[in-house]
């Protein structure tokens, strides 16, 4: 049950979420920012489409990209515990609702923005697609959102959930009006013991809260196959003798480390090719510059034969990159943005080099690097060196290491089956 002042906020809150919609929609009308913040999407229900044998949909739902990675990785898994299952996917983002459409399957209902956060809205969709049960990505708390979810008695899970502190303090304060818009999710798959010990100290019960660790270490690692490798290599003028390096999420600055460590690879007497994928593509000329002559910009995964190093400036076709790797490199690392997520590249069973700073990628930095299949470069001699250790110096140890590495993660993966309703 909810309280009359919750009620009451939920409401008012939600009028001017409709009426912020309404004068959006009016002062912008079909302009240029219309189209770019994607208002008429967002203010309306994703059209559905039938899905044959399931009566029922689990909605699914993220932020950004760096989620909707995550939230297809979770979709996995649902699909693996519940086949036979219905399911709207929506992120807030348009980079996210973008990746979530390359997700295929005949069990995918719909996908696309989520809706303004309005009452009316939110009943829409759980009518529209009959839901029968929501998952929330980390922290995407949306107050109409739960406020439905509970009036209609559909049961909301946390999933790679987190809080951190200064939003519980806010939320502690708020406490005695929103206490049953935070009681109402039945499960909550925490990142850490921190975490979990936050939700509980919102009035979660315990039973509830499960620590799972960080999704995006719930991988299974699996090297591609020669044949799968060459239908990606091919097209990219590779052969099966060309050493690849593919460097992920590279921001500016980062290009000049790469063209040293390519330098110094060459000296070595191992030469190598390298594709880069930049985080941000407005930023593919400056890397392009910082790598110097001969760089080769592609706006697909074709090329001719003859590059050494090339900058694939598409979206969406980072994990393809690495699975075409010989050794990965993750950027953001050689910056002050702390990283990216390094399980795109573990996932193929490749050596991951990253740079010193990886704070917010800490967790599994870490991880990796005790398992002995990652490794962090000071600079780019550290860099060079760390790739020709894996590649060719010191093969046999990265395999046993990576053999067992793999056997533990995939078992892993299969353990928060046992925690799904």
């Amino acid at each position: 049950m909810t309280t009359l002042p919750l009620r009451l906020l939920i409401f008012v809150y939600s009028a001017l979420m409709e009426t912020a919609g309404v004068c959006a929609a009016v002062l912008l009308g079909p302009s240029h920012l219309s189209k770019q913040w994607n208002l008429r999407e967002r203010r309306r229900v994703v059209p559905p489409r039938p899905v044959r044998g399931a009566p029922h949909t689990v909605w699914l739902h993220a932020a950004s990209m760096g989620e909707s990675k995550l939230l297809v990785r979770f979709l996995r898994i649902l699909r693996s515990k519940h086949p036979g299952q219905a399911y709207l996917l929506t992120a807030t983002t348009r980079t996210g609702v973008e990746y979530l459409k390359l997700c295929s399957g005949d069990d995918i209902a719909a996908v696309g923005f989520l809706p303004l956060d309005t009452v009316r809205l939110m009943r829409s969709v759980l009518s529209t697609y009959r839901v029968s049960r929501v998952w929330l990505l980390e922290t995407e708390l949306w107050p109409a959102m739960l406020w439905t979810c509970l009036a209609r008695g559909v049961p909301v899970g946390l999933v790679n959930a987190r809080i951190e502190e200064d939003s519980l303090s806010w939320y502690r304060r708020l406490a005695w009006l929103i206490a049953p818009l935070f009681s109402h999710p039945d499960v909550i798959l925490a990142q850490n013991q921190a975490y979990a010990d936050r939700f509980a100290r919102l009035g979660i019960p315990r039973a509830r809260i499960r620590v799972t660790g960080n999704l995006k270490s719930y991988v299974t690692v699996h090297p591609l196959s020669v044949q799968e490798r060459g239908v990606l290599r091919t097209p990219m003028g590779l052969s099966p003798k060309d050493w690849c390096i593919t460097a992920g999420c590279v921001h500016q600055g980062e290009g000049v480390v790469l063209a040293r460590a390519l330098g110094i690879l060459s000296q070595m007497s191992f030469p190598v090719k390298c594709i880069v994928v930049p985080r941000h593509l407005k930023d593919s000329g400056e890397i392009a510059r910082e790598l110097g002559n001969g760089v080769v910009r592609l706006d697909d995964t074709a090329a001719a034969a003859g590059w050494n190093v090339c900058i694939v400036e598409k979206m969406g076709i980072m994990e393809a990159m690495y699975g075409i790797a010989d050794a990965a490199f993750v950027g953001g690392t050689f910056d002050d943005t702390g990283g990216h997520n390094m399980w795109d590249a573990a996932q193929f069973g490749i050596p991951v080099v990253f740079g010193p700073n990886y704070r917010t990628q800490r967790e599994s930095g870490d991880l990796l690097r005790a398992a002995g299949v990652a490794f962090s470069a000071c600079g780019a001699e550290g860099l060079a060196s760390a790739i020709v250790s894996a590649l060719r110096d010191d093969v046999r140890r990265f395999s046993d290491a990576q053999a067992a590495f793999a056997k533990a993660t995939n078992a892993r993966s299969h353990n928060i089956e046992d925690l799904i309703p």
